[in-house]
C-alpha cells in the first residue's frame, strides 16, 4: 500500500502531518495514479516514435551512409520534446492543486498561479535597479497575505537577455532568477536604496548609468563595516538618517546569507510605506516538480515549499524584532 505521510521538522509544520493526511494525501495518491500513466503513455509514444526512426534509418542508409543522422536526431528530439511536455503538465496540475493548500494551512496567505502584471510596480523597482533594467522578464507564481499585522507580497521572477551566437544560434542568459518581495512600512520612508558596493570607479560608473532613476544622495551607513558591502543612495539624508538603525545593514546580510545560500548582497529599497527586497534564490521557487519520482517521496518537496512560502514571515519578524 503507498505510503503518503509527513513527518513534521521545522516551526513552521507544527500540525501539518494531520492536515497533510486529511487534505493533501488523498491527492497525492490520485495524482500518482495520473503520474505514472503518463509515463506510460510517454513510453508507448517513444516506442513507435522510436520503431519508425530506426525503419527511416535503415532506409536512409540505402541512400547514403550519412543520411540515417537526420531521422535519428529528429526522432530523439520528438521524443525529448514529449516528455518534456508531459512533465510540464503534470507538474503544472500538482502545483495548481497543492500550492493553494499550503497556503491554506499557513493562514492569511493566498496563492495567484498567474499574477497580474501589476500585481508589483516591476518600472519602479527597476528604475531603483533592484531589479535588471535591460533584457524581458516572465512573472511566475505570486503569494501575498499578512503576518503579525504586517502585508506582504511575494512574486517569483526571472529577468532574462537572447543573443545570437556566431552560428547564428539564439543563446539565453539568466540576469536574474529569484523572488520579489514587497513588505509594509509602518511609517512613511524617503527613498533608500540598498546596492552592492562596486568599488570606487565602478560605483561612480553605476551612479552615473543611473543619474536620472537613483536618489540623488549618498547615505553614509552608522557601522562603518558596511560601507565596503553597500552604496546606499537616498532623496532625503536627514529624514534617512532619523528612522534607519543603525542595525539594519546587519539585517540586510543575514537575509543574504539565509535566503540565497552565498556570501552576496541582496538588493532593498525602502520607498513611501512599503520596503522592497529581491532575493537571487539558489534554488527555484515553489518547485514542486515530481514527475520522474514517486510522490511516496514527495515530502522534501512539501518541506522545501512551506519553507519558500514562510520567506516572507521570517522577513517580517526580524524587522520587528
Amino acid at each position: 500500500m503507498a505510503d503518503f505521510t509527513f513527518e513534521e521538522q521545522a516551526n513552521h509544520e507544527k500540525r501539518f502531518a494531520l492536515f497533510h493526511q486529511q487534505k493533501i494525501a488523498p491527492i497525492l495518491e490520485s495524482l500518482e495514479a495520473q503520474r505514472l500513466a503518463l509515463k506510460e503513455k510517454a513510453r508507448k509514444r517513444a516506442v513507435i516514435v522510436g520503431t519508425i526512426t530506426l525503419v527511416l534509418a535503415l532506409l536512409a542508409l540505402n541512400v547514403h551512409p550519412f543520411f540515417p543522422i537526420f531521422p535519428l536526431l529528429f526522432g530523439s528530439a520528438f521524443t525529448f520534446v514529449t516528455y518534456d511536455t508531459m512533465g510540464d503538465k503534470f507538474r503544472t496540475s500538482l502545483t495548481e492543486k497543492i500550492a493553494p493548500l499550503l497556503c491554506k494551512f499557513l493562514g492569511q496567505t493566498q496563492y495567484q498561479r498567474h499574477p497580474e502584471p501589476d500585481f508589483l510596480p516591476i518600472d519602479q523597482l527597476q528604475q531603483l535597479s533592484l531589479l535588471p533594467n535591460n533584457g524581458r522578464y516572465t512573472l511566475k507564481e505570486a503569494v501575498h497575505g499578512t503576518w503579525r499585522d504586517v502585508s506582504f507580497r511575494l512574486l517569483d521572477a526571472h529577468f532574462f537577455t537572447t543573443e545570437r551566437d556566431y552560428n547564428d544560434k539564439q543563446r539565453r542568459t539568466t540576469i536574474f532568477s529569484g523572488i520579489v518581495i514587497e513588505v509594509d512600512c509602518p511609517v512613511h520612508m524617503p527613498i533608500i536604496v540598498f546596492l552592492p558596493d562596486f568599488g570606487n570607479l565602478m560605483n561612480r560608473v553605476f551612479k552615473w548609468a543611473g543619474r536620472n532613476a537613483l536618489p540623488a544622495h549618498k547615505l553614509a551607513f552608522p557601522d562603518s563595516d558596511l560601507e565596503s558591502i553597500y552604496e546606499v543612495y537616498t532623496d532625503d539624508v536627514e529624514q534617512a538618517q532619523k528612522l534607519l538603525k543603525p542595525e539594519f545593514g546587519n539585517k540586510l546580510l543575514r537575509f543574504s546569507k539565509q535566503f540565497q545560500g552565498r556570501n552576496r548582497t541582496l538588493r532593498a529599497a525602502f520607498k513611501g510605506q512599503k520596503f522592497y527586497m529581491a532575493i537571487s534564490l539558489p534554488h527555484d521557487f515553489l518547485n514542486l516538480n515530481a514527475y520522474h519520482d514517486s510522490l511516496e517521496n514527495f515530502d522534501g518537496r512539501l518541506r522545501a515549499a512551506l519553507s519558500d512560502l514562510t520567506i516572507p514571515r521570517k522577513i517580517i519578524d526580524q524587522l520587528i524584532d
